[in-house]
């Protein structure tokens, strides 16, 4: 998470090209010139309004707007699933999912909902194919490397062909219904 001028935060949610908005608020940003406040790393609204307040006072917390890149759920548990566990080949789609579900620690699980515990009238989400809006917004004017380290093993058909599926979209579904149009 990033907290920018125009009292805007970036919530980096996990599988949600954050390692691409690291890098695009780095180097917009480099060295924090403008006295920017960076709060790296993933972290939940309300952990970062408990950050600001403790920095710059309450109102300051509960006056932000909190940006976020939202992902298709199954897209992002696939992509989830992928980075746990595709390089351990000795690890079935079956004994993955099942890890995914026992794993509730795991926050690259969570769902994408649980990372913005705050005010929806605090939320400015954008749709994960939309990253160029986003940015454009945090002030990011050149070409970002989208970055995908996992091994792609299972794929968005696998899970949803799977006899689980229905607990995926069941755990999952806060997260349809943030997803912008």
């Amino acid at each position: 998470m990033y907290m920018l001028s125009k009292n805007m935060a970036t919530i980096n949610i996990p599988k949600n090209a954050s390692k691409t908005l690291e890098e695009a608020v780095e180097r917009s940003y480099p060295g924090d010139p403008f006295g920017h406040v960076f709060f790296r790393g993933h972290k939940r609204a309300s952990r970062v309004k408990q950050l600001v307040a403790s920095k710059h006072g309450k109102q300051k917390a509960y006056s932000m707007t909190f940006v976020a890149l939202i992902r298709d759920p199954v897209e992002r548990y696939v992509s989830a699933l992928n980075h746990r566990w595709a390089s351990t080949h000795d690890i079935s789609l079956d004994q993955a999912m099942d890890k995914s579900f026992i794993a509730a620690e795991d926050f690259v699980f969570s769902t994408q909902a649980s990372w913005l515990d705050c005010d929806t009238s605090q939320q400015r989400l954008f749709h994960f194919k939309d990253i160029h809006r986003v940015l454009e917004l945090i002030g990011f004017h050149g070409v970002a490397s989208l970055r995908n380290e996992s091994v792609k093993r299972w794929t968005v058909s696998d899970v949803e062909n799977h006899p689980w599926f229905d607990f995926v979209r069941e755990k999952y579904a806060e997260d349809y219904k943030i997803i912008p149009h």
